[in-house]
């Protein structure tokens, strides 16, 4: 038989859940526009991504890119920090997920823009 610290931190976790599902369904009530408008946008990125596979390599960027990832050496006009990214991503053998995780970034960027412009709304 449980303890009865168990059960109080149990009963706390329930209504901790409880509370957040709560709040996510306000959340998502008071901002249903913008919710339908991300869901647009992520399902265009699908289309998008599955039409172009793996992604479009283009001629002087895409691969300096790639030569810079593979060989770790920065270019003049190009600097390392995509490159790392590339690099990180490597193992996962394809250059499908670039473009997946560009979108999720830009999304990410997006909600911390709105949220930034909320707080800083004086009315």
């Amino acid at each position: 038989m449980p303890a009865a610290g168990a059960l109080d931190a149990r009963r706390r976790a329930g209504e901790i859940l409880s509370s957040r599902l709560h709040a996510a369904r306000g959340l998502s009530s008071q901002h249903a526009l913008f919710l339908v408008l991300l869901m647009v946008g992520a399902a265009l990125r699908v289309v998008v991504t599955v039409a172009f596979r793996p992604g479009l390599l283009f001629l002087q960027d895409s691969y300096e890119y790639l030569l810079n990832a593979a060989h770790l050496q920065p270019g003049l006009v190009r600097p390392i920090g995509y490159a790392l990214l590339l690099r990180v991503l490597q193992p996962v053998g394809t250059l499908a997920v670039v473009p997946a995780l560009q979108h999720l970034l830009a999304q990410r960027t997006g909600r911390s823009s709105s949220a930034a412009g909320r707080l800083s709304d004086p009315g």
